[in-house]
């Protein structure tokens, strides 16, 4: 019957999708990764997926397939990821099927073939049926991919484990042990015929669905790139020193081993080695000449090779054109040329570059410096605004009114003179007719086109759904009751993930001559504390979002933001970056704020990146109140002046100490301010909202030290 491709993909789809949620027992990692149908038919439509001649037409056939459709599988040797059947057969009985899949990402479903030629990593009752005298009369793919990328390589994996368990049920390969019915596996519904009715036995001892899924499944897709570059890297530079110490071992057993290679590969490939060398070296010395890979400009030459180029550069000829006279002006074209090739090396493996600068990175340390500068953070702050906004000029007044809540300065169009107003839908639509705020929908009119007035009607329609919220599916899996062995896999290479340690607990001291690490001025929210855009791709990893903290606070020192003073150095650097220096050489800091601080949306990062840097003191003038529960939470102290005219008695390089030890319910504490200028010291009284529990979140570090102190007792 006529047949298209899209079709049978959609059969399998349900196939497989019918076979995951049926089936009871399977891996927990399977069940994340192929979590809906929804993920299933969107990962099958983009694999690329090709199926054996005749699939479709097995399937919807009244009778099972017999061995001879299994034997006409394809046999092409090619790298691709599959799901293979085996046929093996012996003189006298019946034969017998085996289904599994190949996912190697160098090789694909060709190297686990290749295995039963060799007699390696047989399943079970394969190497029992080849001990009993069968033989492998056939192996082909039933379904087939081109090997995927990296970055997307363990979800692809559990999608074939997936199909690997479906093509084993539809076509009951599975072995049934004496005295067992078939039924005991739980998944004869998945046969659409009669499992008596088959010409063969299956050879399957378990579901696929139960195996371990391969891959790093805690990486994102550009994570597992890199890795897979690293690995890559790795991987050669063992072979290049396991070449070099074997040749060097033996030569003479080394030079043998090399010779019998060649002359295998000559026997298999007709055509001479070293055709086949020169032909490769042609073909890559045009690539080369076209990337100036292994260009030399003053000599104006390609070679094929890094050996060639690097010996040319130790020449003599190379040395002539340089000292000709015009080198800088080479010298600096061909640098040029290295880093072009280093910046497209960076943007294609997305290693250590900066998307939002085009500027690629040596190391780590280098981006995450990068991403403290002052130039990188404008461009980001740029990023973050809604669009570019062309028909007012920055610095003149006017108002925006949208229905979501962007209202922070600046945040809409980078212009610090709009003002933003949030309000419901029906509104805006209103506003945006009008084209006035003087405008009141419930009593003026409006003029239509022919200059009549009218008025807007009310809005109506139902404020909630007529059948309620679709509750959506119940995904939740409850931790194991002994959760000491659970242990949660982060690669240390990821900068978006990191494993959270737990915050030191107080000394018990007070804090003295501590500096302050920025006064703020004006309004300070979450969002000039710990900005968002870009930046919340590193929520799952506080030392690199730390690098935005009060980047975006006022400095009352300098009136900039981000340009803050290390008294240690007496240079001026990032707020991040000085904390840093601050924390690394054991010295607390304090911020001290205006009204309000905090204010905005309820960020827990605005009061983790200022404890993980190596604050104690958050001391202002009022806070707003969800954010100052916060940092009490990760073992900050929030403290407000008794008398908020303090603020302004206060320099930014004043030095200060915190009497902690006067912590208690309802009691002031003492801040004793050293002034920069050599004034007299004088005393400042501080408030807070402490009460008992909250006490001891301080003295153990955190409210999380303190759960799992109670926990333990």
């Amino acid at each position: 019957m006529a047949l298209s491709m899209e079709t049978l993909l959609q059969l399998v789809t349900l196939l497989t999708c019918a076979c995951l949620y049926t089936q009871k027992y399977k891996s927990v990692v399977l069940s994340k990764v192929l979590s809906s149908q929804s993920v299933v038919d969107q990962l099958m439509s983009s694999i690329s997926l090709i199926f054996a001649p005749g699939l479709f037409d097995v399937l919807m056939a009244a009778t099972p397939p017999s061995v001879a459709y299994f034997k006409s599988l394809p046999t092409e040797d090619k790298k691709r990821w599959g799901v293979y059947a085996l046929v093996l057969e012996k003189v006298g009985r019946r034969p017998k099927i085996y289904i599994g899949s190949g996912t190697s990402q160098r090789q694909g479903v060709r190297s686990r073939l290749r295995q039963y030629d060799t007699g390696t990593c047989l399943p079970w009752y394969v190497k029992k049926a080849l001990d009993n005298g069968y033989t492998i009369v056939h192996k082909g793919p039933l379904c087939w991919a081109p090997i995927p990328t990296a970055g997307v390589s363990p979800k692809t994996r559990a999608l074939f484990l997936a199909m690997e368990a479906t093509f084993t049920f539809v076509f009951w390969a599975m072995r049934i042990p004496k005295d067992t019915t078939p039924a005991s596996y739980s998944m004869k519904h998945m046969c659409p015929w009669e499992i008596t009715a088959r010409d063969y036995d299956g050879l399957c001892s378990h579901s696929a669905l139960m195996e371990a899924v391969a891959g790093d499944h805690g990486l994102t897709a550009e994570e597992l790139e890199a890795r897979a570059l690293e690995l890559k890297e790795i991987a050669r530079e063992y072979h290049q020193v396991y070449y070099r110490t074997t040749k060097d071992a033996d030569p003479d057993a080394f030079n043998a081993k090399l010779r019998a290679f060649n002359k295998d590969a000559r026997k298999n490939n007709p055509e001479p080695i070293r055709a086949v060398k020169r032909r490769d070296d042609t073909k890559r010395a045009a690539k080369n000449l076209a990337t100036k890979k292994y260009f030399c400009i003053p000599c104006d030459h390609n070679f094929s090779r890094k050996g060639h180029f690097d010996a040319h550069l130790n020449g003599d000829k190379h040395a002539a054109n340089v000292a000709s006279g015009i080198k800088p002006k080479h010298q600096r074209a061909q640098d040029k040329v290295i880093h072009d090739r280093a910046l497209a090396k960076a943007k294609a493996n997305k290693t250590y570059y900066c998307a939002t600068c085009d500027l690629p990175c040596g190391k780590k340390n280098d981006l995450v410096k990068h991403k403290t500068s002052e130039g990188h953070i404008r461009r980001e702050e740029e990023r973050i605004r809604q669009w570019d906004r062309r028909d007012v000029k920055k610095g003149e007044p006017n108002s925006i009114i949208s229905s979501y809540n962007r209202n922070f300065t600046g945040r809409n169009d980078a212009n610090p003179a709009t003002h933003a107003f949030v309000t419901s839908p029906d509104m805006v639509v209103a506003m945006t007719l009008a084209g006035t705020l003087n405008f009141n929908p419930l009593t003026d009119t409006l003029k239509d086109k022919d200059g009549n007035d009218f008025k807007l009607a009310e809005p109506n329609g139902a404020g909630l759904p007529a059948n309620g919220f679709d509750p959506g599916n119940d995904t939740y899996q409850a931790p194991p009751e002994n959760r000491e062995s659970v242990n949660v896999a982060v690669s240390p290479s990821s900068d978006r993930l990191q494993i959270l340690q737990p915050f030191e607990a107080w000394d018990g001291k007070d804090a003295l001559d501590m500096p302050i690490l920025i006064k703020c001025k004006g309004k300070t929210t979450t969002d000039h504390i710990s900005m968002a855009g870009p930046w919340l791709k590193y929520r799952g990893h506080l030392d690199n979002i730390s690098n935005n903290m009060l980047i975006g606070a006022i400095n009352s020192a300098n009136g900039e933001a981000n340009k803050v003073k290390n008294f240690t150095t007496g240079e001026t650097d990032a707020v991040p970056a000085t904390a840093r220096d601050y924390k690394s050489k054991g010295i607390k800091w304090v911020v001290v704020g205006d009204w309000n601080y905090g204010e905005g949306s309820s960020r827990e990062h605005a009061a983790l990146e200022p404890r993980h840097l190596g604050g104690l003191a958050i001391i202002t003038r009022s806070f707003a109140r969800i954010h100052e529960t916060n940092l009490k939470k990760q073992g900050m102290l929030p403290l407000t002046f008794v008398n908020p005219e303090d603020y302004d008695k206060i320099q930014p390089e004043d030095k200060i100490d915190l009497m902690c030890t006067e912590l208690a319910v309802g009691k002031p504490l003492t801040m004793k301010v050293h002034p920069a200028s050599g004034g007299e010291t004088f005393e400042v009284k501080l408030a807070h909202t402490y009460n008992e529990p909250q006490i001891e979140w301080f003295k153990n570090g955190s409210a999380l030290n303190t759960m799992a102190k109670n926990n333990k007792h």
